[in-house]
């Protein structure tokens, strides 16, 4: 495959999430409840404000001590290494929404499907040597599912949990899923520092190290977005009772190497990126970070993200490339794609009847087939208001969900669709019914004024059930339950500019 994207895969789009845990795909951080296996060590301290580790600082891994990780030296590099100032506790929570939030740190993915956790599993075996010694089930599971075990092992710790994750890429098209096994490893056993190469002093200290194998035999079996390594490891050695001044933890972050393939820059910055990412979340979560937004409460992330992948493979380049507005048409074909797809996935569990139990089924899933087919036969239509240039419309009629769509003004995308959406897209006004049962509300021409040919008016009323699509539809955006009310019809509102019913624009006071 041949790697014209970004340099570095943890790039720039990461900033722009909030302190933590949101995602612009509507990412759902699914907290696993620890169970017996689990035990964390966590010290409760008072952190101290403006103390070195509060801050994002990275040190130079050649000039610093080098704090023991017990990972073997031959295969294991430190690349890079940062003084962090928070409790365990928030290193293990921020690791634990990792698992299902790689999107988080890699801006390629999109999401994690666990095919393996031990959280649950009474028969998982912290000292097993061979992968079926680690729980029952591991001997069922397909052989490429299976959990690696750590080469050389680590010596002096204790392994907490295992799970084994598939990474979903945001374009399969593109980027081919990865399979991973991810550890926790603890220890509480006296930790050497080591300068210029020769131990100095030995530090008391709980050490938390988590590692992530690929399973990938060549560098060239791991897509783009993974780094091409046989494994990383991310250390969190902390000190409840360090000096005064001193940090209380250092993180840290190694990697396994292919033989042929060394330590490149691009590997340092990503390494130097998840740390940043993983010292912010932590940070964040002790400075009492509460999310205030919860995504995926009406449609799941698998469904809404797998038909939002299938969608833009089959449309996003031929829009795009045909498009005539001189509206930037990425912005409006992903956004439409994604509506889109959150519809198709509503209206599936709408009119499609009840989902089987068992999880989430993929697109192709043939149970998940038959509801949709069930859905579109059960569907009543839709109509989008104020619908702009239609391809919301156009691409859900493709999709076999018939409905129509009006604006008060045409748009030059409505004719580069076929013919049969002539009746499809209509340049019309809507006048609520209720205004015109209003006193007073006719309009006296002059008799001087040049004769207009009229505009074609709606006046708001469906055919009961009609499902009403009001997207970005402003000035209608705040009318649109009243339209549902009167046509006893569901509705979906995705609001833009704020108007009151006036058509005057208004932000009622908080």
């Amino acid at each position: 495959m041949t790697e014209q994207k970004p340099e570095l895969a943890l790039d720039e789009a990461n900033e722009k999430l909030e302190i933590v845990f949101e995602h612009g795909d509507a990412a759902k951080a699914q907290e696993v409840t620890p169970d017996e296996h689990e035990h964390v060590l966590e010290s409760e301290v008072d952190v101290p404000l403006d103390r070195k580790g509060d801050k994002f600082e990275p040190v130079d891994v050649k000039k610093e001590p080098l704090i023991e990780s017990g990972l073997p030296p031959e295969l294991w590099t430190i690349v890079q290494s940062v003084p962090a100032n928070f409790t365990p506790h928030y290193f293990l929570e921020v690791s634990r929404n990792l698992l299902e939030n790689p999107n988080l740190t890699a801006s390629h993915l999109s999401r994690a499907e666990l095919s393996y956790q031990s959280f649950a599993d009474a028969s998982f075996n912290p000292t097993a040597q061979h992968p079926h010694e680690l729980a029952s089930i591991i001997k069922h599971l397909k052989a490429d599912h299976q959990p690696l075990l750590v080469p050389g092992g680590v010596p002096g710790y204790t392994l907490e949990w295992t799970v084994v994750r598939k990474l979903i890429p945001r374009n399969p098209k593109l980027d081919d899923t990865l399979l991973q096994t991810c550890h926790l490893f603890t220890s509480t056993e006296d930790v050497a520092i080591h300068e210029n190469g020769a131990p100095s002093r030995v530090i008391k200290a709980e050490r938390y190290l988590v590692v992530y194998l690929p399973h990938a035999s060549d560098p060239d079996e791991i897509p783009f977005y993974h780094p091409k390594i046989r494994g990383l490891a991310i250390l969190y050695t902390f000190q409840s009772n360090a000096p005064p001044g001193t940090p209380l933890g250092t993180l840290s972050l190694y990697y396994d190497l292919f033989p042929k393939r060394p330590l490149d820059n691009r590997m340092t910055r990503t390494a130097l990126k998840m740390l940043e990412i993983i010292h912010k979340h932590s940070r964040g979560r002790m400075a009492g970070y509460q999310k205030r937004v919860h995504h995926d409460v009406v449609i799941a992330q698998k469904p809404f993200q797998d038909t939002y992948a299938y969608l833009k493979g089959k449309y996003a380049k031929e829009l795009i490339d045909g498009w005539v507005e001189q509206t930037p048409p990425e912005k409006h074909v992903f956004e439409d794609l994604g509506i889109a797809a959150f519809l198709m996935e509503l209206w599936t569990d709408m009119y499609g009847g009840k989902a089987q139990k068992g999880g989430v089924s993929s697109i192709e899933d043939p149970a998940k087939t038959q509801r949709r087919a069930n859905a579109k036969s059960n569907f009543p239509g839709f109509v989008d208001i104020g619908c702009g240039n239609g391809l919301l419309v156009w691409i859900l009629n493709e999709e076999g969900w018939p409905g129509w769509g009006f604006d008060a003004r045409r748009r030059k995308t409505w004719a580069t669709f076929d013919s049969s959406y002539a009746t499809k897209l209509k340049e019309m006004l809507l006048v609520p019914e209720i205004l015109k049962t209003t006193p007073n509300m006719e309009i006296l021409a002059s008799e001087n004024a040049p004769e207009v040919p009229p505009t074609a008016t709606h006046n708001g009323i469906f055919p009961t059930g009609t499902f009403i699509v009001a997207n970005h539809a402003d000035e209608l955006t705040i009318w649109t339950p009243c339209l549902a009310f009167l046509s006893e019809s569901p509705f979906i509102a995705i609001p833009c500019c704020s108007h009151n019913f006036g058509g005057t624009r208004f932000r009622a006071p908080l």
